[in-house]
């Protein structure tokens, strides 16, 4: 009898607890998390690195927080969870676990001593401990402004605050499709097929 007591009053507390809200937090803690959740994407750019100093001068380079790079593969591999999965532009795949992110981004490094990654028109919404942030990159391969590979792409990364840092979940990123339909056309990729004619 006592066991089926203990177990009732262990349900109601366990359903009390998860009943209970997480406090909210004010304007002012979202808007200093979501600073916080950018900053670490600014991070993020500069572990990237830039490889070498550029060959010439790149204008609004002081903007670009990689140009102060520390070019650290390690680091950048930290930002993410044990378990965390990247897409990304090199290659079609999902990967899973910091092994293979490594795998991939040290390869990357090697193949790609200079490079450059800019991220653009970026926002951070954050959900509590969790936060989400859309935008936009451009990544230049080679140091050069004038022969370097550019790639534009669209990017969200989902991060988890665990221990006063926001780690990266989730990182997915996509390559802009460069070629345009003809006026008056539904491009290949949209959702919706185009009037019957």
């Amino acid at each position: 009898m006592k066991f089926k007591i203990w177990l009732l009053v262990g349900f109601a507390l366990g359903v009390n607890a998860i009943a209970v809200p997480a406090p909210a937090q004010t304007p002012a803690q979202t808007q200093e998390a979501a600073s916080a959740v950018l900053e670490a994407t600014d991070q993020f750019a500069r572990l990237y690195g830039s490889g070498a100093a550029p060959k010439s001068d790149v204008r609004g380079a002081s903007a670009n927080p990689a140009i102060a790079a520390t070019n650290d593969l390690a680091g950048l591999v930290n930002q993410f969870d044990d378990n965390a999965t990247y897409a990304g532009t090199l290659q079609p795949f999902w990967l899973r676990g910091k092994a293979q992110i490594q795998d991939l981004w040290s390869r990357y490094y090697a193949r790609y001593p200079d490079r450059r990654l800019i991220f653009r028109d970026r926002d951070a919404k954050v959900f509590g401990n969790t936060a989400v942030e859309t935008g936009y990159a451009e990544m230049y391969m080679g140091s050069s402004p004038l022969t370097s590979v550019p790639t534009f792409m669209r990017y969200s990364i989902t991060r988890i605050l665990r221990d006063g840092r926001w780690i990266i979940l989730s990182m997915i990123v996509d390559r802009m499709p460069s070629d345009q339909p003809p006026a008056g056309t539904m491009p290949p990729w949209a959702n919706t097929p185009p009037p019957a004619q």
